[in-house]
């Protein structure tokens, strides 16, 4: 295991809001194949490396999804009876925000070896991903899980979260230097309009 995936993992089990509760488990390589199969989108090494480790957990703003329907979760195919068209481009719905927005990997497309991660608002969603949060799955698991632990932090000891994911160029790209690679027509989150 990397260390990024160390860290994601710990991540993971600091977030988890359920004491008597063990996070979850991973999926099989059986049910990863029969996910791809049903929905033709195929699942890229690196969230299968995921989906092994995790098969869904209700941590960070609004849960990390997994390819079987959990009690608690949100999960990656019901998000194609919402968005079809997302099969077509090879997005797969990752996790949401809590607000009814969603984050998704692109199979499609590569941002070195990994394939970006981008931020689609249900508001105003017309087609296209409004932008690019990171470079692949480990990046964004890791900023989204800081980034939401940083603020309940925040918010016990009655101060302000400063954030800086997506939006800060430098500190994400000093974190996420392969983001530099995305040669895709998303933009990124600190060239959005």
């Amino acid at each position: 295991m990397t260390p990024i995936q160390e860290e994601v993992l710990r991540l993971v089990h600091q977030a988890w809001p359920f004491p008597d509760e063990a996070v979850p488990g991973g999926a099989s390589d059986a049910d990863i194949d029969a996910f791809a199969e049903r929905t033709g989108v195929p699942v890229p090494g690196e969230l299968r490396d995921w989906l092994r480790l995790c098969n869904g957990a209700l941590v960070g703003p609004g849960g990390l999804y997994g390819i079987s329907p959990l009690e608690r979760d949100r999960n990656m195919e019901s998000e194609y009876e919402h968005y079809p068209e997302w099969k077509d481009k090879g997005w797969i719905a990752i996790a949401g925000d809590g607000c009814g927005d969603t984050y998704v990997l692109d199979t499609q497309n590569t941002a070195g070896a990994t394939h970006p991660i981008y931020f689609i608002d249900h508001e105003t969603y017309e087609g296209e991903a409004d932008y690019v949060v990171a470079s692949g799955l480990w990046p964004f698991l890791r900023f989204l899980l800081l980034n939401d632990l940083r603020g309940q932090d925040a918010f016990h000891d009655g101060g302000k979260h400063e954030s800086y994911w997506p939006f800060n160029a430098e500190r994400v790209l000093a974190e996420d230097p392969a983001l530099r690679q995305y040669k895709g027509t998303v933009p990124l989150a600190w060239d959005a309009d």
